[in-house]
This record gives C-alpha cells, sequence and structure tokens, in this order.
C-alpha cells in the first residue's frame, strides 16, 4: 500500500464545525502503509513498471510458502482487483519467468493489477500431500491481500494450478473471489492416467494403494515419468474418488471463467476446451482462447495472452481502478477553529476541468470511516 502523506495547512475556510473529506474522485484511497520489503528488478520490458516483493505466507497449519508480489511502480492499489497466480506443478518456481503464471504477473502488474505468484505445498511435497491442501494455501494468499486493502481476488492457474483454483473454488465459495482464469489446464488426473495405464493396471494400483494403507505398509506408488506417491496420497490425487478433477469441478462454479491453451497443446484440444465451456454452465460467462501454433507453455505468444486476458478482465467488470493518493490538511474557520481532513485524488496529474467535492460526514461519524471514507 501508499503511505499516507501529512501536510498541515492553515488558511480561511467558509465551512464552520465539521470535519471535512475532499475528494476528486469516487474511489476509495488506501487507509495503512505497509512495512519496507526488499525489492527485485526483473529483466524484460514491463521491469522498468513493475515492482516485486517476495514474500512468506504462513498457512494456518504452520506451512511457510514462498510467494511474488508484482506491483506496479507506484505501489499495490487496493481499488484495482488483485490476482493471484498458481503455477503448474510440482517443481515450477513462482519466479520461473518463461512460464505463464511468470509472465502474466508481470505484464497484468505493468497494466494496473498487483499479482500474487504463490507456490502451494503441492510443488514440493505433492508426494506427501492431500491434493486438498492447497485450498489452504490459497486462502492464505487471498487473506495476504486482503490484509493490503485488495476487496476483489482473480484466481489464475496455470497446469495443475488450474485444478486446485477450481477446487479452491468448489470447496469455499470465497465471495472475494470474482473470476477465474485457466492457463493451459491439466486434464482430470484420475481419469487421465486410468487411460494411459488401462483399466487392469488403475484397478490392481489402486487395490495395492489400499490394501497397504489398510496394512500399515511404507510402500510407494510409483506413476511414471517421476511421479512417486504414498498410497494415502495416490488414492487422494488419483484414486476413484479423486478430487483432481476439473471437469468435476467446473459444474459447481458460478463467476466468470476464462480458458486460455495452446492450439498444440496436446492436453486442451479444441474438443477438451469447448467440453469444459459446456460443463461450467452455472458461470456467469465462459469465455474460451485457443492459439494457434503454440504448445503448453504459451511462451510464443506471451504478449497476445497477457492481452487477451487483459481486455477479458475488463470485459467483465475487473479492470483495475486508478490509484488514489490521499493528504491530512488541517484549515482554520473564520471564527479561529482549527479542523482536519483528508484530501482524496487521483495519483499522478489531476483533471482541474473536473469538480470536486465535498463531504461532510454525520454526527456520529468522522473521515476515517462509513461513508465519507469509501465513497471519498
Amino acid at each position: 500500500m501508499t503511505a499516507m502523506t501529512s501536510t498541515t495547512r492553515h488558511c480561511c475556510a467558509f465551512v464552520a464545525a465539521a470535519v471535512l473529506t475532499l475528494t476528486f474522485t469516487l474511489i476509495m484511497a488506501p487507509a495503512t502503509a505497509q512495512p519496507a520489503a526488499a525489492q527485485t528488478a526483473r529483466a524484460g520490458a514491463a521491469a522498468a513498471a513493475v515492482s516485486h516483493e517476495v514474500l512468506t505466507l504462513l498457512t494456518p497449519d504452520g506451512v511457510q510458502l514462498p510467494a511474488v508480489l508484482a506491483t506496479p511502480a507506484g505501489g499495490l492499489n487496493p481499488n484495482a482487483p488483485a490476482v493471484v497466480l498458481i503455477p503448474d506443478g510440482p517443481g515450477v518456481s513462482p519466479l520461473a519467468a518463461a512460464n505463464p503464471a511468470g509472465f502474466l504477473a508481470d505484464a497484468l502488474a505493468a497494466r494496473g493489477y498487483g499479482t500474487l505468484n504463490l507456490e502451494t505445498r503441492l510443488t514440493a511435497s505433492y508426494a506427501f500431500s492431500r491434493f486438498d491442501e492447497s485450498v489452504t494455501d490459497i486462502a492464505a494468499a487471498v487473506d495476504a491481500l486482503s490484509k493490503r486493502g485488495v476487496s476483489a481476488v482473480v484466481l489464475a492457474g496455470q497446469g495443475l494450478g488450474a485444478l486446485q483454483a477450481a477446487r479452491y473454488m468448489v470447496e469455499t465459495g470465497d465471495a472475494r473471489v470474482r473470476a477465474m482464469i485457466l492457463v493451459a489446464p491439466s486434464p482430470d488426473l484420475a481419469d487421465d492416467w486410468r487411460a494411459k495405464v488401462g483399466d487392469e493396471k488403475y484397478w490392481q494400483t489402486v487395490d495395492s494403494a489400499s490394501r497397504s494403507i489398510n496394512e500399515g505398509g511404507r510402500s510407494f506408488v510409483d506413476l511414471g515419468d517421476g511421479l512417486i506417491f504414498t498410497p494415502a496420497t495416490f488414492l487422494d490425487w488419483y484414486g476413484p474418488t479423486a478430487k483432481t478433477s476439473l471437469t468435476a469441478n467446473l459444474a459447481s462454479i458460478e463467476d466468470p471463467i476464462l480458458i486460455l491453451a495452446g492450439a498444440q497443446d496436446a492436453a486442451t484440444p479444441a474438443a477438451r476446451l469447448a467440453a469444459l465451456k459446456s460443463i461450467a454452465f452455472l458461470s456467469r460467462g465462459v469465455e474460451t482462447i485457443s492459439y494457434a501454433g503454440a504448445a503448453r507453455g504459451l511462451a510464443p505468444v506471451a504478449d497476445r495472452v497477457a492481452a487477451d486476458t487483459a481486455g477479458w478482465l475488463a470485459r467483465v467488470g475487473l479492470a483495475p481502478e486508478p490509484a488514489v493518493s490521499t493528504e491530512l490538511i488541517t484549515v482554520t474557520t473564520g471564527d479561529g477553529t482549527a479542523l482536519t481532513g483528508v484530501l482524496y485524488a487521483p495519483r499522478g496529474a489531476v483533471a482541474k476541468s473536473k469538480p470536486a467535492f465535498v463531504i461532510v460526514h454525520g454526527w456520529t461519524s468522522d473521515v476515517m470511516r462509513s461513508t465519507s471514507h469509501w465513497l471519498a
């Protein structure tokens, strides 16, 4: 957040016996300053317009999560929606600028959004973590933004992160989340692995994992391609009652949804995009975009992905609002009474042709709360 600056001015005033809130816009201003944080520079065209803050989030169950907060150079604007980006996994860092979660973080921040690139616990400890534990992790990210004054959040999941984002919405129905973006979403994990290995091996593995749990065994389940799970986590992620199905979870989500994928991405062919769109029938609007010639990473079309994402956010009413600066002002009335008010103004140039509003609070209120604050 931007710190509130204090300037005292003494002058004659024509309004007596009231504390004034002066404003040039109808946008709520940040109320408190945040502590200074280490800033890191990222290479790229948007680097000059974006600041980065490395955070460690602590979940209620004591897990520390690394995250990177990207903001416009002027700081986080709580009037604008913020985007929580959940990278693909396992093993994908929020610092990986070549991945969609990485390049979207900077591109959206350069356009006025705050973005929080989150590494959930599934990135490093998927073999020992239940899939739904990522719900706790995403909640920690949304809570962190709420504490900084952000009231509208968009979840943007890439790959496995898309499955986590959808699961979060189904489990929590978090009203702070206003929309969801799915970038190159992973297939439904249980159905996909079952199709790869066949029914016989699938059910043999399920039975073996179930017996190991019942007998207290310490074996692991090797799915190939470096994916090794404990029996309990295998059943949680890939068993017949697994909750890692994007298809199943989308059917319960009402928020607007954007689905982006490369046309050459085998996991999200055109038929998959169409199926996902039809399944999300409760959503207030689903849009899909397929990028010709692009595969799963989408790096060759990064600029188009960023522009399309920003355009869609604007269409669903989530364009960033202008940032606001605040200034404490003390005036002296004609009879010598000193009054203090707050001047709210657009950060940057002020259009002098536009009118200024004088907001006078009610008997039991003041300039720091209720209508006089949020309306200003």
